[in-house]
């Protein structure tokens, strides 16, 4: 396997791209040849939503401009794989990808915090719904994706396997080397819950590099949060952080982070739950009513089960119509989803949903772990 090599597959219905490669530079240039339909749609979505900005001067060449303080912060090899995939994707530049990584952490650590009051910022809205469970014996974790409908043909499953790295299993978003919604196969896994916060946010490494580089090098949630908050935070959200025994909370602003390890069950939504975060958001009313409903179900169902939610139940919430799983075009409809071992391309009520693959390959960890988890410790 000198250049590697990658292939989509199905499963239950459902596509995933899976890549095997040597190295990270070869596997860019994979990523970039079988995504480049997502990766140019990402452009043009982004070019769209750049248009918002013509008259405060943040065309897509300036945010291009942006994108570039933030590229000292990413690691050598992480960056050799967003030159293979511009290398791969014809009318790509590498400042597309660099751009497309740092999409988040420009729109929510830079742009909306600054212009908090415009009209169309306000418009526009990812409003995702994720569920972290710790049973007696197990734990769950699992979430919606909700963004607006003309972001579809750019979100991708991908799987990738490279030599001295765990395999990863996460949504993508474009070129980004993953959005902060994935697995490894040591049974780490992360959700996110995008939010649109007062706080600006500081200039670090994008957040789809510093989730990518904490799954490549953690075996254990703790050794992910560690890492992941070493250092200074690019946007406001929330993140869930969860491993085969622990789960943890995360509420996300500039330079502050609020951690909370779950004994039993907690939900999260695209507001914050603490009261002292509360004058960091722009619209403290927004989200409110999904996040109490959504706690009501996850606490009721935990309640029931004493102790020993099951995922297909877990799933059965996720399948929530309208609050949870929302199929309106006009506004953030779930697009993708993600739980330990469900996962599909638009919403989980709709359709029969595949098996992640991590869990059911040679190339995991994860049994093992499983097994004797014991075994396992990480200093990142």
């Amino acid at each position: 396997m000198v250049d590697g090599s990658a292939r989509w597959k199905n499963s239950n219905g459902h596509n995933y791209l899976e890549i095997y490669a040597p190295n990270h530079y070869q596997l860019g240039t994979l990523e970039g040849y079988h995504l480049s339909k997502q990766i140019k749609s990402f452009k043009k979505v982004i070019k769209f939503l750049s248009l918002t900005f013509n008259s405060k001067d943040y065309s897509y060449k300036k945010l291009i401009k942006l994108s570039k303080d933030y590229e000292p912060f990413i690691p050598d090899r992480l960056h050799l794989e967003m030159e293979g995939m511009a290398d791969s994707v014809n009318q790509i530049s590498f400042d597309d990808i660099l751009l497309q990584n740092c999409f988040l952490d420009i729109f929510y650590g830079i742009l909306i915090p600054k212009f908090s009051n415009s009209s169309a910022l306000k418009n526009f809205e990812i409003g995702c719904t994720s569920f972290g469970v710790r049973n007696k014996r197990r734990t769950l974790i699992a979430q919606n994706f909700d963004f607006p409908f003309f972001f579809k043909p750019s979100v991708a499953f991908v799987y990738v396997h490279i030599p001295g790295y765990p395999s990863i299993f996460s949504l993508r978003l474009g070129a980004l080397l993953t959005l902060p919604m994935g697995v490894n196969s040591f049974g780490v896994s992360v959700r996110i819950n995008a939010i649109k916060s007062i706080r600006q946010g500081g200039i670090s490494i994008p957040s789809s590099i510093r989730v990518r580089e904490g799954l490549e090098k953690a075996k254990t949630a703790q050794a992910f949060l560690n890492y992941i908050t070493r250092r200074d935070c690019t946007a406001s959200c929330n993140l869930l952080i969860s491993d085969l025994s622990n789960v943890f909370s995360l509420e996300v602003i500039p330079y502050r982070y609020e951690k909370r390890e779950i004994n039993e069950c907690v939900t999260k939504s695209n507001t914050f739950i603490s009261e002292s975060l509360q004058l960091s958001l722009i619209d403290p009313k927004y989200s409110k009513k999904r996040q109490k409903y959504a706690d009501r179900r996850i606490k009721s169902a935990y309640e029931k089960s004493g102790g020993q939610l099951n995922e297909k139940s877990l799933l059965s919430i996720l399948k929530d119509y309208p609050i949870i799983c929302r199929r309106n075009f006009l506004k953030p409809m779930t697009l993708a989803y993600l739980t330990d071992h469900y996962f599909g391309i638009g919403n989980p009520r709709s359709n029969p949903s595949g098996l992640v693959p991590i869990f059911n390959s040679k190339y995991s960890n994860y049994f093992e772990l499983k097994s004797n988890p014991g075994n396992y410790s990480c200093h990142v």
